[in-house]
């Protein structure tokens, strides 16, 4: 069984509960930490609340698509890697989740035990970009002073 490298937390967003529920399951029975959501806006709230590590967030949900919510990301918490989960494998769609700064792209129907490589490169992907900015902002203090 695989576990997080340091208890790595995951926020699961999708308002497909089913898929939501089976996402947090497995993921937790592999050693993460997970919370949940259901629309856009509830996941910022949880991303505020939360500090997730990484986020699966799903491209078309109520309130806020994953493609908002993953730039939204970007500007307020850019340490936190984002995976894209959608039922489109569009290449328009790639390009956009890519634009906005998503990590990696999931197509569905999943293959839930084939995600945890996915998850856990995420989660390393993300470990170096809290790494590059604790850097920045030390280089940034010691330049100002």
């Amino acid at each position: 069984m695989a576990t997080s490298p340091d208890g790595g937390k995951i926020l699961i967003a999708d308002d497909a509960e089913i898929l939501n529920n089976l996402l947090k399951d497995h993921f937790e029975e592999n050693g993460f930490e997970v919370v949940q959501a259901f629309d856009g806006i509830e996941c910022k709230s949880i991303f505020l609340q939360h500090k997730p590590d990484v986020a699966v967030l799903d491209i078309q949900m109520p309130k806020a698509s994953g493609i908002e919510v993953t730039r939204w990301v970007r500007s307020h918490l850019p340490e936190v890697g984002v995976l894209i989960l959608t039922a489109y494998d569009d290449e328009a769609f790639v390009h956009e989740a890519q634009e906005a700064g998503a990590l990696g792209y999931l197509v569905k129907p999943l293959d839930i035990p084939h995600i945890i490589p996915t998850l856990e490169t995420a989660l390393a992907r993300a470990q170096d970009l809290a790494g590059l900015k604790e850097s920045e902002e030390k280089l940034i203090s010691a330049l100002q002073n």
